[in-house]
């Protein structure tokens, strides 16, 4: 398992980036708007891109809030691109150091 971003709170986004070898995005996870029960609970844009409809910073992909047995926080995301030689999923885990959920790593291993 490897750690490839960080994500700040920033009201109700999640502010980061994801830095591999050959990945060097920033990123903004904004709350998604529920329209089914099971859809994401937030949708990840690539930060400053503008380029989406609208002007709008083009999506990335979505989380989905999850809760462990301890009632921590982790948040399951899949990113997706055309570049990409297929989705990318990963999982932003709390960082224990700050205050509960205002920081969070994300982890990545190979399927």
């Amino acid at each position: 398992m490897a750690t490839i971003g960080t994500f700040i709170k920033r009201g109700d986004d999640l502010h980061g980036a994801i830095r591999t070898l050959t990945l060097d995005v920033d990123l903004v996870m904004r709350p998604a708007p529920k329209t089914k029960a099971d859809g994401p609970d937030f949708l990840i844009y690539a930060a400053g891109t503008a380029k989406g409809p609208n002007g709008i910073d083009t999506q990335l992909g979505a989380g989905w809030k999850r809760t462990c047995d301890q009632d921590c926080l982790h948040i399951d995301v899949e990113l997706d691109d055309p570049a990409f030689p297929g989705p990318l999923s990963a999982t932003l885990v709390e960082d224990h150091v700050a205050p509960s959920g205002e920081r969070f790593s994300m982890v990545w291993a190979r399927a």
